[in-house]
């Protein structure tokens, strides 16, 4: 692989050296329909499907309906547990009014971060910065269901920069982690599983998809790609104001110990294009490290739930 193709920026692997090696794919990929790209999962023999949703608010309570399923499932004898996301956040709204609403009780359910940004000190930010995940997350929806309804504080699992209570949760055997959710990002990844920086053992080449299934739950450098996005959704742009560092729930969890992945996307957080590569990949078993999410193709049940009316075909409109 000396002469891989190094992509868009220096210094670091992204899908546009896989777009380039790779034309006779992305030909076909860009003239996908929406239609083309539901009927993918056809291709999988089940393991794969494509769902799609007229409105937002029906996509936003399908999202929230998830939640409630594994964590109302969850008992003391039986624990389960879902890995979540921040990025898309509209979900909490019909979180929690319809588990106060019909008296759900979510108390035995476990919930799993998926990221907390690191500080300069190799810390993770505190619940009162207005970036934390955590924060988001308590104030979004956990703190908003009635006290006797919302999962028990010893099963709700933030991630900070000490990782090992949060592993202890995902190698508990006992634990079933029902479904991995999230959203997809600008560089195809899962949670902060990007592609990683051209230096080290990855100078020359990325990981192969089987070494990077085996990285764990652990500190990352975030990818310019990735800091853009975040400020793009987060901060009005302004990328001075994203941390360079997080901490990221790892390949091998999402891959390994959750039973099932489900990942929305709404239409305002990730292009199209990467939406159509991912779906094309996965459904056509074709793994690639430079695209991370492409390795859920190892996956036996994954999910895409995308937003019909929010999502804009790939194209070319110079405008």
């Amino acid at each position: 692989m000396n002469n891989v193709n190094r992509g868009k920026v220096r210094g670091w692997w992204d899908w546009s050296s896989v777009a380039a090696e790779r034309p006779d794919m992305m030909k076909e990929i860009r003239r996908m329909t929406f239609d083309d790209v539901l009927a993918l999962g056809r291709k999988s023999g089940g393991r794969f499907r494509v769902v799609s949703y007229d409105t937002p608010q029906d996509f936003f309570a399908a999202e929230a309906l998830e939640y409630i399923r594994v964590l109302s499932s969850s008992t003391p004898d039986n624990p389960k547990a879902i890995c979540g996301p921040v990025g898309p956040v509209e979900q909490h709204g019909p979180l929690w009014r319809i588990v106060n609403e019909m008296h759900v009780c979510l108390r035995d359910g476990i919930f799993l971060s998926m990221d907390e940004f690191i500080d300069e000190e190799g810390m993770a930010i505190p619940q009162s910065h207005p970036l934390s995940f955590a924060k988001a997350n308590i104030e979004g929806w956990l703190n908003r269901i009635d006290e006797k309804l919302r999962p028990a504080p010893k099963n709700v699992f933030h991630l900070t920069e000490d990782v090992g209570p949060y592993m202890k949760v995902w190698d508990d055997p006992g634990v079933e982690v029902m479904i991995t959710q999230g959203g997809i990002g600008d560089l195809g990844h899962f949670a902060f599983n990007d592609p990683v920086p051209q230096e080290g053992p990855w100078a020359e080449r990325p990981p192969t998809p089987d070494e990077y299934a085996r990285f764990r739950t652990r500190i990352v450098t975030l990818h310019p790609w990735t800091i853009a996005q975040d400020a793009r959704h987060s901060t009005g742009g302004d990328v001075s104001l994203i941390p360079s560092r997080a901490v990221t729930v790892g390949a091998k969890e999402v891959l390994e110990k959750s039973k099932k992945l489900s990942f929305w996307c709404p239409g305002h957080h990730s292009p199209a294009i990467v939406i159509w590569m991912l779906a094309w990949m996965i459904a056509n078993n074709i793994q690639d490290s430079r695209m991370p999410q492409s390795l859920f193709a190892r996956h036996p049940d994954v999910t895409y739930h995308l937003l019909r009316s929010k999502i804009i075909p790939p194209g070319i409109d110079v405008h």
